[in-house]
């Protein structure tokens, strides 16, 4: 396993390994119980957001444990490959905002783990391509889609990526304390980050600088720190007193 320093000794979170997690593969096969526990816990979710059984095309793991660059903040990614246009007859934009909006009740509901780590699920719309250097695996058809690359990663980088975590977490505490009746700059921000993130994938894949920085700033709570931030300005907001 590789872990990644910064010129003051201080270990970035981020984490590249020669194996994927063993607790859920063997010889880069997924352990079968745990595809079927995850089928399990997809088709419940599928229910709970009324996405007709038509609709899914396949259901796939992504993200850090289905790659080589798991951590401990690494959680199950589970994504169902649906077909918008058979959930509900309106906009596609509508539609994803319905099934955003679905997964963020389920996850206030539910606290599902497997083998401790948290599992989440969430549905894409088909056709998105997979990004480059990703492992994504099929669930349902029990192979791999995309194959995960171990990527030789450049040491010399890591100030630089420990510069712009610093950077960043300057802009959002400066955030927090200076605009904490502004909702709308905190949003600018976390978007800002997010858009950063999906143009670095785009560009360089799953080790890009932009994409290792904002997982970075996950693993340490800044993310949610700026969506609890803003869910409380909205209830101070909507809230009225005597």
């Amino acid at each position: 396993m590789k872990t990644f320093k910064t010129h003051v000794n201080e270990e970035l979170t981020f984490e590249f390994h020669d194996e994927l997690n063993s607790k859920f593969w063997k010889n880069e096969e997924m352990i079968d119980k745990i595809r079927k526990q995850l089928l399990l816990i997809a088709d419940k979710w599928s229910k709970f957001a009324d996405i007709p059984k038509s609709a899914i095309k396949d259901v796939v793991l992504v993200g850090g444990n289905a790659n080589f660059n798991y951590t401990k903040f690494s959680d199950l990614d589970v994504h169902l490959l649906v077909d918008y246009s058979k959930v509900v007859e309106c906009e596609e934009d509508f539609v994803a905002e319905y099934l955003r909006d679905k997964k963020s009740i389920w996850e206030f509901t539910h606290d599902i783990t497997v083998f401790g780590v948290p599992v989440e699920v969430f549905a894409e719309p088909l056709g998105r391509p997979m990004k480059k250097s990703q492992g994504v695996f099929s669930l349902i058809q029990n192979k791999w889609l995309q194959k995960p690359k171990k990527e030789k990663i450049d040491l010399k980088n890591d100030d630089f990526v420990r510069s712009k975590v610093d950077h960043d977490i300057h802009m959002i505490n400066y955030a927090l304390k200076h605009h904490a009746d502004d909702e709308g700059t905190i949003k600018k921000l976390k978007k800002r980050l997010q858009v950063e993130r999906g143009v670095g994938i785009r560009r360089a894949g799953e080790y890009s600088v932009e994409n290792l920085v904002f997982k970075e700033l996950r693993n340490r709570g800044y993310i949610d720190k700026m969506k609890t931030f803003i869910a409380k300005i909205q209830d101070r907001n909507l809230s009225m007193e005597k």
